[in-house]
């Protein structure tokens, strides 16, 4: 009888291991024909020409650290000092650097679907995670060697860490260090900073957790400060005229692409959208975000740094209102109308404090592009998605919705999947061919 009830605790360990086991799968096969490519498009690029490079010029004068002069990027030189270190006695080529990159991106999704499968089961963790799994820009980073997805796994832990009610300040501690690391590898990360200072309001009583709170919060920020003394700048110096000015035009991208995204998340968690939205307070959000939208220059402009995005291809297509396109307008608008949705979703489920981490985290993730004129889409979806994940699966577990609709989720997966290999897949194909 032991025995018996043994075999069938393993077969349903193991059962539970097949949604993850089938996304990582999925996740191998759209980017192993990437890894092992030649072709050379933006990201391969961007790996050709700086990160590589980077690594390889940290690796030969190791251990002596320059911090100025290791960025060769416009990012911090954090994953790069890790990269060279596990490149330099192993003799690391591309393709091991690569893998390694890839064994990253893969950890990404396993913290995530460990984390929401609490929520709402293997299986209908694994398809909130599906659409991240297929996104082009995803797996784009994971297949390259750049310092996206590094910098989201760390964003992602802090998220997590931030979300767990914190039990002394052992987690506290971990969440500034996470926090500063991050900033380390992509210094727009220092948004994290605001989750411990946004946790405060809820540990009033324990001035002890509040003082950990304030340290955690300040960790990530001297990482900034020590970057911005060393480089002079928010980026390394030869990336300053080109990326360092004020700009609204990365906010409104972000918030449109949110929004595109959010409305599939919205018909698959919420079972009816009308008890979540108020109109009233609907209407006040959405005209908002139109509001920002038709206050900023959303016109394609390479040379101002509006470019790189599918929605800019599209906007070169469509009217504007003076500078400001009207596809932003509509799509900001979503954007700010369906967060307004989730933060009501999270409060009805009692997910007060959840609620308030949202918020604070969309607020002052969306903040950190005001100063970076540059607002390519590679920025904005893998961060809106995971926020769409993580917070999306809260809601799922409390809305009395019998099940993920799983149709909505597997719809964006398939736009996510078509677009990867039409955009991706395609053109590799066409470069490594003809060279």
């Amino acid at each position: 009888m032991a025995r018996d009830m043994a075999a069938e605790r393993e077969s349903a360990r193991k059962r539970q291991q097949l949604p993850l086991l089938a996304l990582g799968t999925l996740f191998a096969m759209l980017c192993l024909p990437l890894i092992i490519s030649t072709g050379t498009p933006n990201f391969a690029d961007d790996e050709r020409n700086y990160h590589v490079p980077a690594i390889r010029q940290i690796a030969a004068n190791w251990p002596a650290l320059d911090l100025a002069r290791d960025s060769l990027s416009a990012t911090g030189p954090g994953y790069h000092y890790v990269l060279a270190t596990i490149s330099k006695p192993f003799g690391l080529g591309i393709g091991g650097l690569r893998f390694a990159n890839w064994t990253v991106s893969l950890a990404v999704l396993i913290l995530l679907h460990r984390y929401c499968a609490k929520y709402v089961g293997d299986l209908d963790a694994a398809l909130l995670l599906a659409p991240l799994a297929a996104s082009n820009f995803f797996i784009k980073s994971a297949s390259w060697v750049v310092t996206d997805n590094a910098g989201l796994l760390l964003a992602t832990l802090a998220l997590l860490v931030a979300l767990t009610p914190p039990r002394g300040a052992g987690g506290i501690v971990t969440l500034g260090l996470v926090s500063a690391a991050s900033v380390m590898v992509r210094q727009q990360n220092a948004w994290l900073a605001a989750l411990p200072a946004a946790l405060a309001a809820f540990e009033g009583a324990d001035r002890k957790i509040r003082r950990w709170l304030a340290l955690a919060a300040t960790l990530p920020l001297a990482v900034l400060a020590y970057l911005y003394a060393e480089w002079g700048g928010l980026v390394p110096p030869a990336w300053q005229q080109q990326a360092q000015q004020f700009s609204a035009a990365g906010v409104v991208y972000l918030s449109s692409v949110f929004g595109l995204l959010a409305t599939f998340y919205l018909l698959a968690i919420l079972p009816s959208l009308r008890r979540f939205a108020p109109i009233k307070g609907l209407v006040g959000v959405a005209a908002l975000g139109c509001g920002l939208a038709l206050c900023t220059a959303t016109t394609p402009d390479k040379e101002a740094g509006r470019w790189g995005g599918y929605l800019w291809n599209l906007a070169e297509h469509l009217p504007a209102l003076g500078s400001a396109n009207l596809l932003f307008v509509f799509l900001c608008g979503l954007g700010t109308a369906t967060a307004y949705v989730f933060a009501r979703a999270l409060l009805d489920a009692e997910h007060r404090r959840e609620a308030v981490l949202f918020v604070v985290s969309l607020s002052a993730w969306a903040s950190t592009f005001l100063l970076n004129r540059q607002a390519f889409h590679r920025y904005f979806e893998p961060t809106s998605l995971i926020l769409l994940i993580v917070f999306g699966s809260m809601v799922l577990n409390r809305t009395g919705n019998p099940g993920v609709r799983r149709g909505a989720l597997l719809a964006l997966t398939v736009i996510q999947l078509l677009i990867t290999l039409y955009t991706t897949h395609r053109v590799v194909w066409q470069l490594t061919t003809s060279s």
